[in-house]
């Protein structure tokens, strides 16, 4: 019994090696030979972002008002097409559950979008704890459709964040920390349904962690008129 497990096992062996060796490969070890060397990828982002939004809507058939709450998981893959602005591309999946009828469906959604870093400045000297400033935006339109509803939405803001770096033992965690403030937008394009205008402003409030150079995490908070949302996101540069 011994013997045939060992005699079954070197076949497999060889048959691995054979197949390991069943093509030829490039010997080639410098990145002038790929078609993207590695050093070159420093303007792309990967990431992904998780948010929950329940929305005070009024149905346009009817007039009545329910709330529809919107659940939300997007992969994001951005470049930075100049030095101060990237553009993305966003695809995920979405569940929407309407109130009033007490149903839910999922869909794929999908976005694009941009990132504006518009302003970054040191604080005035005695200000310890607080180094720099910062004043960024982001626009961003996505949509999803599913059996009940075909959803879209233009989101965006501006904030202003302080920055608080961690200089000198980078043994700590994260390498800096960023609270910031601003007014926000989130408008509903939907034939069903419809959104007022009092309740499509309101403001944003965050944190957002820098780990290292290239990875950082963060957590919103919007509040509208009617309704809030919470936005989770990771995000690394290349």
């Amino acid at each position: 019994m011994h013997l045939k497990k060992a005699c079954l096992l070197a076949v497999v062996a060889s048959m691995a090696v054979v197949t390991a060796h069943a093509t030829p490969r490039s010997a080639a070890a410098s990145g002038q030979h790929f078609l993207q060397a590695a050093e070159n990828l420093d303007s792309w982002h990967v990431g992904a972002y998780a948010r929950t939004h329940e929305r005070r809507v009024k149905q346009d058939s009817s007039k009545a008002k329910t709330d529809i709450e919107i659940n939300r998981g997007l992969i994001v893959i951005g470049y930075d097409v100049l030095p101060w602005l990237t553009v993305y591309g966003a695809i995920g999946g979405s569940d929407a559950e309407i109130d009033m009828t007490g149903e839910s469906d999922s869909a794929v959604e999908f976005g694009v979008g941009a990132w504006f870093n518009l302003l970054d400045h040191d604080t005035l000297s005695f200000l310890e704890t607080l180094h720099r400033f910062r004043i960024q935006g982001t626009l961003q339109y996505s949509m999803f459709s599913n059996d009940d509803i075909t959803w879209g939405e233009f989101a965006g803001n501006v904030t202003f964040g302080l920055t608080n770096e961690i200089i000198g033992n980078k043994t700590y965690w994260p390498d800096e920390i960023t609270i910031y403030v601003g007014p926000a937008m989130n408008i509903v394009i939907c034939d069903d349904y419809s959104v007022s205008s009092g309740n499509s402003f309101g403001l944003v409030a965050g944190l957002e962690m820098q780990v290292n150079k290239r990875a950082g995490i963060g957590v919103a908070f919007e509040k509208y008129s009617d309704d809030h949302a919470i936005t989770g996101h990771v995000m690394v540069r290349f």
